[in-house]
């Protein structure tokens, strides 16, 4: 063996001196070295997507459905970039606004939510961020708060539906995106469903769903997303005198129930109802009756006064409203629910 390793070596004076080869203790430390790499770089690798690019993570831009809205209405918010508003219904003086999910989808929403908040008499002005569903440009977190705003002002000089005087409806990512223009704009009620508590909580649930990346549960997303974490607990507080429903599926995986229904319960203004059995993509199928409820009191009501029935009946959401959350289907929303959701992080 030692005239194997004297007649390759490429130091034989290291070898007589002190019995070992560096080319061979060279090629037995290379698999440990190529190993702690890869790890670092597994673990390095999300954290500055996280960061650095959050916004390509996000959102992805989407190919614009035939939709068959009455009226759209175009704002420029930038170069090249709109915020794109579909009208769906006649003008009334019974509106809302609705904030869609990260991937937009305003051809499917025709199809699952739109027709019955229309047959409830609700005139729908459904938003498209940038790069959404025809609208041009890239939308970007830290931008669209206010990109949304100047549409929504716009449409409201315009159409004549005022967002103090109106609902604002937000799924998923549009839950959180309804929160912060509520705070801005000062709505009469705001309803959503599938609510993130914050997007560390919805990043650290993709992580769960996706057992290839389970190492990057001990990352600091927390600490990585910093100021960018869009917890709505603040939200929700500064939104105190402004009455909140939210519908949220027990086996959404997506925004888990747990950490919404924790946030929730600690603003008396927030009414939270539990979605048995609802998805991430269909808590808003399954409920439609108390949904279509909470909107009509929220139009037909002062606010100070749906707010105390809020805080009044908060303690009975579950047994007021397990019925109607749980009522057999018609056949048309059982081809409805068997859609499934958007692929990659959503939120």
């Amino acid at each position: 063996m030692a005239g194997r390793c004297f007649a390759v070596c490429s130091d034989p004076v290291t070898f007589r001196q002190h019995g070992y080869c560096p080319r061979m203790v060279w090629k037995r430390w290379l698999l440990p070295l190529g190993v702690i790499v890869l790890a670092g770089l597994y673990l390095i690798l999300p954290a500055i997507l996280l960061r650095w690019h959050l916004d390509q993570l996000v959102f992805t831009s989407s190919r614009s459905a035939t939709t068959h809205e009455a009226q759209r209405f175009e704002t420029s918010v930038g170069v090249d970039t709109t915020v794109l508003i579909r009208r769906y219904g006649a003008p009334s003086g019974r509106c809302a606004y609705f904030f869609p999910g990260q991937h937009g989808g305003m051809g499917t929403y025709e199809r699952t939510l739109f027709p019955f908040l229309l047959e409830s008499g609700t005139t729908i002005y459904a938003i498209s961020y940038p790069g959404q569903d025809g609208a041009r440009g890239r939308s970007h977190l830290v931008q669209l708060p206010d990109q949304v705003e100047t549409a929504i002002r716009f449409v409201a000089r315009t159409a004549g539906c005022e967002a103090g005087q109106r609902i604002f409806v937000g799924r998923s990512f549009g839950a959180t995106v309804a929160l912060l223009e509520a705070e801005r704009l000062h709505p009469e009620g705001v309803i959503v469903d599938g609510l993130g508590a914050d997007l560390a909580v919805v990043v650290r649930a993709w992580i769960a769903r996706h057992t290839i990346f389970w190492g990057w549960q001990f990352l600091p997303i927390e600490r990585i997303l910093a100021a960018q974490r869009y917890a709505v607990g603040p939200m929700l507080t500064k939104l105190a005198p402004t009455p909140v429903a939210v519908f949220q599926g027990a086996a959404d995986t997506v925004t888990p129930f747990s950490a919404a229904q924790a946030v929730a319960s600690r603003h008396a203004n927030v009414m939270f109802y539990p979605v048995a059995g609802g998805r991430h993509e269909n808590s808003y199928v399954l409920a439609r009756t108390a949904y279509l409820e909470v909107l009509h009191r929220m139009l037909a009501s002062p606010r100070t006064h749906v707010v105390e029935h809020l805080a009044l009946s908060n303690r009975s959401i579950s047994a007021t409203y397990r019925a109607p959350l749980n009522r057999p289907h018609r056949q048309s929303d059982r081809a409805l629910l068997g859609q499934k959701g958007d692929a990659g992080m959503r939120c």
